[in-house]
């Protein structure tokens, strides 16, 4: 390991899932250690609530809207239903700028307050039967094949 800092740069390939991939990978920018952080609160709201509030756009075709979607929806909105605390975990990773390194101390207190507080108790194995779906919005569940790991012709 060199430990040297990942360099600014754009026209990098989109790598991952895409309901799950950060903004700044959508926008094809070098990811670093805030970025893992934000797919991981995409799984955690997912694994939660069952859906994210961009799942009903279509994975393989709609980057554009995904991306907006995620741009401009508030944290307390994205985290809905999810221990109160969850949303400052959204806030700290978002106001970080591409040089900051993440305040782990203070994300793992975050999550420490979020332990069986809420609607959602993430201390809880999850249940047996998956929760009953509103006809209105049925979560989609990405493919092998929703992946994306070349650079998007819709992100130039």
């Amino acid at each position: 390991m060199t430990y040297l800092h990942t360099p600014c740069a754009l026209k990098q390939l989109i790598i991952g899932t895409l309901p799950f991939t950060s903004v700044n990978g959508q926008h094809r920018r070098a990811q670093l250690h805030h970025d893992d952080l934000e797919s991981l609160a995409y799984t955690i709201i997912f694994l939660a609530c069952s859906d994210l509030p961009w799942s009903t756009f279509s994975f393989s075709r709609d980057h554009k809207a995904v991306l907006q979607k995620k741009v401009s929806i508030m944290a307390e909105e994205l985290c809905k239903g999810l221990p109160p605390h969850f949303s400052k975990f959204i806030i700290h990773i978002r106001s970080l700028h591409f040089n900051e390194k993440p305040d782990y101390e203070y994300l793992h207190t975050i999550l420490s307050q979020c332990l069986g507080t809420g609607t959602h108790q993430l201390s809880k194995a999850p249940p047996s039967a998956p929760p009953s779906l509103s006809a209105k919005r049925t979560p989609a569940i990405p493919s092998p094949s929703d992946r994306v790991y070349v650079a998007s012709p819709l992100m130039d």
